[in-house]
Formats: C-alpha cells, structure tokens, sequence
C-alpha cells in the first residue's frame, strides 16, 4: 500500500552556517546537543511517519548515518540517496534526481535538514487536501531584525522574501522577493480582478517544507534548467497556476499585452513560452470525474461572480502560515545561536510524549557546588568546577569548565576548555577551543581549537586560525 505522502529530507551539500569557523556540515551541526537533521526526522517520526529518504552527498553519508543510528536505528527507516558533489545541484536537482532513480512513488512532502519545528502536520496536510493543492508551502516569521549576532559586526543585506495572499483561502497570488520586485510590485490587472483584497506579507519566510503533488516530478523532468524549489519552482508554479481557459483566451489582458501595437503576433520567446505552457498544461491535467464532481457542486472558492471554482486554474498553490508553531531554520549564524537559545524552552514539544530528555547528562561530572540554569544543557563527559555559574548556554560533550568560570546565553561545543574565572557571554566557542584563565568574551565567535591567552578581554570579535582548518 503506498502512503499518501513520501517523505524527502534535503541534506545534501547545505552550506554551513558556521562554515567559516568549523567545517561541520551543516546537518551535523549540534543544536542543544543533538545533531541538527535530528530535528526534521523527530518531527516526522512525532506525526506518523516510519519511513523517509535522506539525500546527502557522498562524502557525508557515512557521518550522518552514524549519528543518526542512536536515535531512529529501531524508530525509523531511513533510506540514503547519496550523489556526488556538485557546485550546482540545487534541490529541484535532487528531486528530479530522485525521480529518475524511480524512488517516488506518492505526493511529496519535502523539508530541508536545517528546520526545527513544532507545528501539526495534519493542519498543513487539510489545507493541501481541501484545495487538491498543486503545491502547499510552509511560511515561517522572520528572525527579529534586532537578535544580538556574535562576532565581527557586519552590514549584511538580506533579501526579503514577498508574497501575496487571498487572505481567506491562504492561495498564494505572488511570489517574489525583494531583490526581483526592485523599485514597485507589478501585478497583471487580470489578477487583481479576480482578486480585488489582497495581503501581502513581507516579514515572513520559505520554512522549506512543502507538499507536492507527484506530477510537479514530471514537470522538473521537462524543465531541467530549474534547479532550485524555493527561488525557481515555486515562483514559476505560482505564475503558471493562474493559465485558465478565459486566460488563454486573454479575456483579461494584461496592461502589457494591451499596449502591444500587434496583439495577435507571437514572438519566439511567446511561441516557446506558450508551447511550454501546453506542456505543463498536459503534466498537470486533473481527473475527468473530479472536475465533473466540481462543476455540479455548489462550492466555490469564491464569491460575486459565476466563474468557474479556481477560476479553472489546474495548477493551485497555497501558504500554511506558522504564526502561532514554533518554526524556524538554521541557516545562519543568527538564527544558530536563536535555535539553541529556544530548543531547550521547547525540546519536551519537540519529542514523543513520553519521552524525557535529560538537560544534565549522568556522565557530567559536578567537582563542587554550581549553578547550572534550568534553561541549560551539558553533554557527557563535561567536568564543571567548583563554583561555576552557567545560565541559558548548551554545552558540549567532554567539555572542561574551570572553577568560578561564569558563561551565560553562550554555545561552547565538544572538548572546549574554560579556565579559571573564565567569562563568556553571549558568544559561540567551537570545538577544542581554550578559553585562558580570567579572560572575558561578549558576543564573539570563536573559532575550531583557537586558543585565547589568559587575561584577554574581546567584545564582538571573530577569533580563528585559518591553518586549523585546513588541518581539520
């Protein structure tokens, strides 16, 4: 019997986060002690899913099999697609690739390896059935504009995504970004016709989870120049679903078709666009008796007008928005250090009922009496020192915390050394890293095995060694 949804995990050549300070791969990145791809997988296994693929690149599968084995050897079937590195093999690329190794079976429901989520899959799930959606996307809020980022202060540009709503039905209209819209929004005049209130949302973002229909598979085969979901596909799908019969029949011109001087004349470009538009036409065509079944209900999707449900539209793209579920990815060094601040508020969410994590495990090692925050987690094989304060901050595994060492809202990772009085707050320690006795850091990175002499003081720094790296 085939499941209604085939579960893909993307894990394949994801640039890290903390790419320049630790060469980790990203799904192997530790988030409250667990490794990140931990995360999706839960959360699949946490709404019914036994089973999922895992496409990872080659020189990874090994490492990522290995730490998933503790959690889901006897939990769930994984099965690991791996493909050889390329620079440009983008996840449209992997999923096309997955098809032709005959590898789907069903609809799809695909999330990269960075997300962490709390949301119920069965609400995503009716409002891709309801509308016998083409394609459903999982929007999440943006990470506050104003969350402390440790390290070197940096003007970063980020690219806003934009999207715009029929705000009943949650139908996605436009889907852009700020980049692409540049100076003004345009919209065809037929669309605002047909949907007179529109929302458009500017501060949310692309959770990478989404529900496809099989056939989108078809139509990544026909257009192998699209590689990516989130930039290319989805943007496309969203502009393609609005072709109908009256469309067709430009009964609703756009305002650029109509100042044409020869309107019934087709260019190349047209010629191929429209030729690629029947073909899409064809990959998408829906059953015969469920467009029957369609035109003898009463039902439609909306309202003041006798046009067809969906207006004919074959292709119907949705949003689930996140609002109120915790949601977020970890693909930057803000939204790292925001993960672990959060996973330990909501790990007990995150895990199966009647699982009970341990946020100090039995093999930490206490050399005297300390203050270790209810919000804080350390690994196994951690020593803690006599007096030491340690308040909202992961720790590592086989760490070494010195006497009277202090650290709070801070991520130091495996085999870190604090020395005595040590501070550190607000700042991310990568592994093997020695922080000197009586030295202080405040919102800094620091870098794989960086050794800061004692006595030092740093405040918003990055500290690397780039030769350790290139040992690593």
């Amino acid at each position: 019997m085939v499941a209604e949804f085939q579960a893909v995990v993307l894990a394949y050549g994801s640039s890290s986060p903390l790419e320049e300070l630790i060469p980790t791969p990203k799904p192997l990145l530790q988030i409250g002690n667990f490794p990140l791809i931990y995360y999706p997988l839960q959360w699949l296994l946490k709404n019914g899913f036994n089973q999922a693929i895992v496409v990872v690149s080659d020189s990874t599968e090994r490492d990522i099999f290995t730490a998933l084995a503790p959690f889901f050897e006897n939990e769930m079937a994984l099965e690991f697609v791996a493909f050889p590195e390329q620079e440009e093999f983008g996840t449209a690329d992997a999923l096309r690739s997955l098809h032709k190794k005959k590898k789907l079976k069903a609809d799809l429901l695909v999330l990269s390896c960075d997300v962490i989520a709390d949301i119920c899959l069965q609400d995503v799930a009716n409002l891709y059935r309801v509308h016998d959606a083409s394609l459903t996307v999982v929007y999440q809020k943006a990470l506050a504009s104003d969350v402390l980022i440790p390290g070197a202060k940096t003007k970063k540009h980020h690219d806003r995504e934009i999207i715009a709503l029929e705000p009943v039905s949650n139908r996605v209209i436009l889907a852009t970004s700020e980049a692409d819209a540049e100076e003004f929004l345009e919209m065809p005049r037929f669309l605002l016709m047909r949907y007179p209130r529109l929302r458009v949302r500017t501060a949310l973002q692309d959770a990478h989870i989404y529900l496809l229909k099989k056939w989108v598979l078809d139509y990544l085969v026909a257009e192998p120049a699209i590689s990516s979901v989130r930039s290319e596909l989805i943007p496309k799908l969203v502009r393609k679903q609005h072709r109908s019969k009256s469309q067709k029949s430009s009964q609703w011109p756009t305002l650029s078709q109509q100042q044409q001087q020869h309107p019934h004349r087709q260019t190349p470009s047209e010629m191929t666009n429209n030729h690629q538009g029947e073909q899409l036409d064809r990959i998408a065509a829906e059953d015969e008796l469920e467009l029957l079944a369609r035109d003898m209900s009463m039902w439609s999707d909306h309202q003041g007008d006798m046009a067809d449900t969906y207006f004919g539209n074959s292709i119907r793209c949705y949003a689930y928005l996140a609002d109120e579920s915790f949601c977020m990815r970890v693909n930057t060094i803000a939204s790292f250090c925001e993960a672990n601040r959060q996973v330990p508020r909501i790990l007990q969410a995150l895990l199966p009922p009647n699982a009970n994590p341990k946020f100090i495990h039995p093999g930490v090692v206490f050399q005297g009496k300390s203050q270790v925050g209810a919000d804080s987690m350390i690994g196994e094989g951690t020593t803690v020192g006599d007096k030491v304060s340690i308040k909202k901050s992961i720790i590592g595994q086989n760490c070494r915390i010195a006497e009277k060492a202090k650290i709070s809202n801070s991520v130091i990772m495996d085999d870190v050394t604090v020395a005595e009085n040590g501070h550190v707050q607000g700042s991310v320690v990568c592994s093997g890293a020695v922080v000197g006795e009586k030295s202080e850091l405040k919102d800094c990175l620091v870098g794989l095995r960086f050794d800061i002499a004692a006595d030092c003081k740093f405040t918003s720094d990055t500290l690397t060694d780039v030769d350790q790296l290139m040992e690593y």
